[in-house]
């Protein structure tokens, strides 16, 4: 007489605990894999905010020293500028700041149309003044970890 069904405890093998074992160990290297993933996208969300930081505060003192260099120059006009002070390279920076300050330079003797002067103006004719501008900031000022240069061109009266 054959039964069909359960056939009782005596002939089991366990391989119900092997599979569930091969389950477990894949599991776990999913899980392992999964924390990895996010670790990483982790750091670097970090790094693209703190190089954001830093762009951002460059980006602030380039347009300080702008702001600074366009006041100065209007009050140029009025006969209170010294021109001595941006004549070939000054500093520029924020009051009580400990970190450097922004380079300005001004540039007007090196743009120049050659041996010639091609497409030069006459110095009567100059109106404008154009100014290098370069701001390098950290993303903080204590311990940074990523650091950004900005160099701009300003053109003052």
């Amino acid at each position: 007489m054959s039964r069909s069904g359960f056939n009782g405890p005596r002939k089991q093998q366990g391989a119900a605990l092997y599979v569930a074992l091969i389950f477990l160990i894949i599991l776990a290297l999913l899980g392992i894999t999964g924390m990895q993933v996010a670790t990483m996208q982790e750091r670097m969300s970090s790094n693209y905010l703190a190089t954001n930081q830093a762009f951002q505060r460059a980006e602030d003192l380039a347009r300080e020293a702008e702001g600074q260099v366009g006041a100065s120059t209007r009050m140029e006009e009025c006969g209170v500028f010294d021109p001595a002070a941006f004549g070939t390279a000054a500093s520029i920076a924020p009051a009580g700041s400990p970190e450097p300050a922004a380079r300005v330079r001004n540039i007007d003797q090196c743009i120049g149309g050659g041996q010639l002067n091609i497409g030069e103006f006459p110095a009567s004719e100059k109106v404008f003044v154009r100014y290098r501008i370069t701001a390098y900031r950290a993303d903080r000022a204590s311990e940074p970890s990523s650091d950004a240069v900005v160099d701009t061109i300003f053109i003052g009266r």
